[in-house]
């Protein structure tokens, strides 16, 4: 489930072995099409690779789709004033559990 992301935050840089990563946005509706209501949405597992630390393996580069635990990292909110808010995470790379392909 590869993430498009079209909004990128301009300057944030992770620290050691930290990664940066933008969810995928919660899903709204069930499969069948009912509409969800805010507390029943689950969390997004998936995401791409927005920057990575300086002490990261190199195997892990922004742009990459990859897999984590629902409850890994750091939930920020970047607002730049022009746009609606957009959500980060903030974890180490060892939150990570897989690369999607």
């Amino acid at each position: 489930m590869p993430t498009s992301v079209t909004r990128k935050p301009k300057q944030l840089f992770p620290l050691g072995d930290k990664v940066v990563v933008i969810p995928a946005p919660k899903k709204d509706r069930s499969d069948g099409g009912i509409l969800l209501p805010e507390d029943a949405q689950r969390l997004p597992k998936h995401g791409k690779v927005f920057a990575v630390g300086p002490d990261v393996p190199e195997r892990i580069q922004p742009g990459m789709n990859v897999l984590f635990a629902q409850y890994a990292g750091h939930e920020l909110e970047i607002d730049d004033g022009e746009n609606e808010p957009l959500t980060v995470l903030i974890m180490g790379f060892k939150s990570l559990d897989a690369e999607i392909k």
